[in-house]
């Protein structure tokens, strides 16, 4: 079965709420922490000062909480299992002209 890791962030940096699909949960875990420096250029806040950042682990679920700014922000990596006939969708949907 293959894996696959889903960032979800509900968040004002982007403007809207956004989901990205990863192979590797190091890709995954970079684009978390890339928000987190944008989050911190755009409330001029110190990215090395771990104050502005909470993680927390829980299942197969990685939770980041912004603060510090004028607003806070939520970031998601979750870890899923990608079955057979998902996949084969998946291929379906590509080899289509749409």
């Amino acid at each position: 079965m293959k894996t696959v890791w889903n960032v979800i962030s509900e968040n004002e940096i982007m403007d809207h709420p956004c989901v990205q699909t990863f192979a590797s949960e190091k890709d995954a875990l970079a684009m978390a922490l890339g928000l987190f420096e944008v989050y911190c250029r755009e409330h001029d806040l110190d990215s090395t000062d771990s104050d502005y950042l909470d993680r927390e682990t829980f299942a197969d679920t990685e939770f980041f909480r912004f603060s510090g700014g004028d607003w806070e922000e939520w970031v998601y990596v979750i870890e899923t299992d990608v079955t057979p006939p998902t996949v084969g969708a998946a291929v379906l949907l590509t080899d289509k002209d749409i």
